[in-house]
């Protein structure tokens, strides 16, 4: 961990006193930090690809390769219509 425990201690007893609307705002903040910075490195990692091929590359890390084919599959059949 990166954070000294002093500081980290204060932030769990902050996170512990905050209303429930706060709590999840903070994990929505937190989780759409970590998809943007996730989607970030796949850029560096694939700099040709476009941005349909990022959402696919990350749908492929998160969720799966299965779900990921069959999301490109579909995405291929609608563009031949």
């Amino acid at each position: 961990m990166d954070t000294r425990p002093e500081a980290d201690a204060v932030q769990l007893e902050l996170l512990r006193s905050a209303p429930a609307g706060r709590c999840a705002e903070v994990a929505f903040m937190l989780s759409d930090h970590v998809i943007r910075a996730s989607r970030r490195g796949l850029r560096d990692q694939h700099p040709h690809a476009n941005e349909q091929e990022i959402g696919l590359l990350w749908m492929r890390m998160v969720y799966g390769a299965e779900l990921a084919d069959r999301v490109r599959d579909h995405l291929a059949s609608r563009a031949r219509e």
